[in-house]
């Protein structure tokens, strides 16, 4: 989202970091903030003589701003060697060094803070550089080539993380000799020393009760003030968090499925979380192959925190590498790597999703956590699972087919996991929703057997929600509607994070005869769709459920909404709009808008009898006979036969 206002400049951009800050601080926490104090202490000053500034300050990184890329440079050479002075009679593992990267590009200016391409570079060369190094891009080596005493050293093209095209990259060594300081005369030595640590002391202490209050206070809380007037959507008064598909890091790209596939778990295991503001699983996929930072998925979505991650598989072993960043501040919260055993994957999706909560202050609902260890005990269970889970989407007739086929492999191998029935009663289900069975027949033992698969998995996990999901949409297709709310509730309960069931749980609502009571529900699944497209099977509940309860208008928005999002209107949500329309005609105030309702009505139902043929005399019928209410089923009778009169069939 642009901003009003906002310039533009090409400047040279020095990022400084700590190596092994962390290491540092679980060694000795207290010693280390002192010495990062001191470090900055040391080379603010050589920033000022290099006519250079300081526009960002944030944990144990320094960013910092110069006219020209070869005072950049000089100003990196002597930081260099005067941190090197510091640590000149320390062991190895205490002294402090800092990688360092130059760059020169356009950044956007926001009062005293710099943003874009040009700093995000800087800052992704400094994480490649060498302890004590320092590397450049391209662009700041052609302008200090011949004009800083520097050995310089080709290192090729690099692929930069989040940066989408690779940068050429080169290391820079000064081999100038390392300053020490001066020995203290034996008979002031004693004295020396006494004064030095007491103006250290004084210095120090005024330091870190400074640097400390802009670290936790002022330097984040701007930057998440201008990250929030940048999101493109208002972002939730709780925690919220956007798991990113996890990247292929394996040889074989056939792999892809199984990276996606424990990025949608560890979503499965955030939305059982109380407190936390979890991006839906399809909004969150949307972004597979794309090379976006942090910061943008956070202002794109308005989430503060992304979890990134790839996935290197070889037969099984399992590599996973993962960080949650900070979309506000690009500050990582938290990095971790595991090399398992495919067997172990699960123990490691519930670490991660247990450092988040920690991270973020929340916590999983009571005995929730503990059943997240529902899972396949035999690796190759858990793979067709994966595979029969990306079967399922789009929910055409072959991949459905497809899919059950993977799950029914599953159940055969594998009784005791619920996952593999749960995904077989699925299927079931969805055959006979999206209308792929016609006949009846077939179509009524395809749902008992949804609900014997539907049974088998709450038999082996009481607690499983995709279990209690495909319970419930199975019931539904019996016309057992009470019981398919009560099912719906139970997978609510369990994963209050999760959109598809939050939508699930309000459209049954409707069909028990008390769609406003579904409202909540489905506006939580609308606003956990952060990408508008994904919003569209919520925002057709929601036509739905204010049709019947008689909130006409609200049901034209649910309508537009939808239309907006480019999510496709299907056959009941077609009907549903037109007869929307007809019932504004009716409470129009002017014969001019009771003409222009009927005529989008008429539009509408056009639009249905071309798509859909042969709806009104067989999937209309079929929908009816789904409401619990007779009211309901009078409603939907009349509203075909006054739609019918509007616009009669060619």
């Amino acid at each position: 989202m642009a901003l009003v206002g906002t310039k533009r400049k090409l400047t040279a951009i020095m990022a400084a970091d700590v190596v092994g800050y962390s290491r540092l601080v679980a060694a000795d926490d207290e010693s280390t903030v002192r010495r990062l104090h001191e470090m900055r202490d040391l080379i603010g000053p050589i920033v000022e003589r290099h006519e250079g500034r300081l526009f960002g300050e944030a944990g144990d990184s320094l960013m910092t701003e110069f006219p020209s890329a070869v005072e950049a440079m000089r100003c990196a050479l002597e930081v260099q060697r005067e941190v090197a002075g510091r640590n000149v009679g320390m062991a190895p593992d205490r002294a402090m060094s800092f990688r360092i990267g130059i760059n020169i590009g356009e950044v956007i200016v926001e009062g005293d803070n710099l943003y874009g391409d040009g700093v995000n570079i800087a800052a992704r060369l400094q994480e490649i550089a060498e302890p004590g190094g320092v590397v450049l891009s391209a662009a700041a080596y052609e302008q200090i080539k011949n004009k800083v005493a520097i050995d310089v050293e080709p290192l090729g093209l690099k692929s930069l993380k989040n940066i989408p095209e690779q940068v050429p990259v080169f290391r820079a060594r000064d081999a100038a000799p390392v300053k020490t300081a001066p020995a203290a005369s034996p008979r002031h030595s004693r004295v020396g020393w006494r004064q030095r640590a007491f103006a250290a002391a004084a210095g120090v202490a005024v330091l870190i009760g400074g640097a400390i209050a802009w670290d936790l206070w002022a330097g984040p809380q701007w930057q998440f003030k201008v990250f929030k007037a940048e999101a493109a959507q208002p972002l939730p008064t709780i925690p919220s968090i956007v798991v990113m598909p996890f990247l292929n890091a394996s040889e074989n790209e056939a792999q892809e499925y199984f990276c996606l596939g424990i990025a949608e778990d560890i979503i499965t295991a955030l939305t059982k979380v109380q407190g936390l503001f979890v991006v839906g699983r399809d909004s969150a996929m949307s972004f597979k192959g794309k090379a976006v930072s942090a910061r943008q998925v956070g202002r794109d979505l308005g989430v503060r925190y992304v979890l990134q991650g790839s996935v290197r598989r070889a037969d099984n072993r399992v590599r996973i590498s993962t960080y949650l960043v900070d979309a506000a501040t690009e500050q990582t919260v938290w990095a971790a790597r595991y090399d398992r055993e495919l067997g172990d994957i699960f123990a490691v999706q519930d670490d991660i999703s247990g450092k988040i909560t920690t991270a973020l202050a929340v916590s999983f609902r009571p005995g929730e956590r503990e059943s997240l260890q529902q899972v396949a005990q035999v690796p190759a269970s858990y793979d067709l699972f994966v595979q029969a889970r990306q079967k399922m989407i789009p929910p055409s007739p072959q991949n459905l087919i497809a899919a059950e086929d993977l799950f029914t492999k599953i159940t055969n191998s594998e009784r005791s996991f619920a996952g593999g029935w749960a995904g077989l009663s699925l299927t079931k289900s969805m055959r006979v929703t999206q209308g792929f069975i016609a006949d009846p027949a077939e179509r009524e033992k395809t749902i008992r057997s949804a609900i014997e698969y539907a049974n088998e998995a709450l038999k082996v996990d009481s607690r499983s929600a995709m279990a209690l999901f495909s319970k419930s949409l199975a019931e539904l297709q019996q016309h057992h509607q009470d019981a398919a709310l009560k099912f719906a509730r139970e997978a609510y309960d369990i994963q209050p994070g999760d959109a598809y069931i939050a939508a699930s749980l309000g459209l049954m609502y409707s069909f028990v005869g008390k769609p406003r009571d579904g409202y909540k529900y489905l506006e939580e699944a609308i606003e956990r769709e952060r990408v508008p497209i994904y919003r569209g099977r919520a925002e057709y509940f929601m036509l739905q459920a204010a049709y019947l309860a008689g909130d006409y208008k609200k049901a034209e928005q649910a309508y537009h909404a939808n239309l907006e999002s480019a999510a496709t209107c299907f056959a009941d949500c077609l009907f549903f709009a037109a007869s929307t329309k007809a019932e504004l005609a009716g409470l129009a105030k002017s014969e001019e808008e009771a003409n222009a309702f009927n005529k989008q009505a008429a539009d509408i139902l056009d639009t249905l009898r071309k798509r859909y043929s042969n709806y009104e005399q067989t999937r209309l019928f079929e929908r009816i006979k789904m409401y619990k209410e007779n009211g309901d089923q009078l409603k939907i009778q009349q509203a075909a036969k006054s739609l019918a009169a509007i616009s009669p069939k060619p």
